[in-house]
């Protein structure tokens, strides 16, 4: 099944000598199996979801460049724009909500460990610590085994499609 893009945004930021390009496409989700969200309920194909893409594409005299999933690039030098704070907030959770690897069990427990133990992702640490706490495998789905679906709400989409039509 090929995408259909049902929206595409641009937003662009100058500081000094940098010019910063984020792209936003809201596109319907392709199925995948086995075609559930991170509740494992189902999804009816015929009424498919969309699915978030974010890019940035930052550029500065000299040849600086940055470009796709560059969020701590952005932050580091557009920080102090509130639009681009807003923005990296939306990209980091909802950038390819159909490809999660988790239930919303399991990501509820890493966000937990991620947080209050400073670990930064490693599936194979993942794996172990899901097995710890009892998650690796959440109501019959194994942590990893297949891509799950995050419902996009529409107040995201909406709040999506203001900041990138300013």
């Amino acid at each position: 099944m090929s995408e259909e893009i049902v929206y595409v945004g641009k937003r662009s930021f100058v500081e000094g000598h940098r010019k910063l390009t984020l792209t936003l496409e809201l596109r319907k989700r392709q199925q995948t199996y086995p075609n559930l969200t991170v509740d494992l309920t189902p999804i009816n194909p015929e009424n498919l979801s969309l699915e978030v893409s974010i890019q940035g594409d930052m550029r500065g005299r000299g040849g600086e460049y940055s470009g796709g999933q560059n969020q701590n690039d952005v932050l580091e030098f557009f920080s102090f724009h509130e639009d681009v704070r807003k923005i990296v907030r939306l990209w980091n959770h909802w950038h390819l909500n159909s490809y999660r690897p988790g239930t919303g069990r399991q990501q509820e427990a890493l966000d937990e460990w991620l947080l209050d133990e400073g670990n930064k992702y490693d599936y194979e640490k993942v794996c172990a610590y899901l097995k710890k706490v009892g998650l690796y495998v959440d109501r019959g789905y194994e942590y990893g085994c297949a891509w799950l679906y995050e419902l996009l709400p529409e107040v995201v989409v909406n709040e999506l499609k203001i900041l990138f039509s300013k």
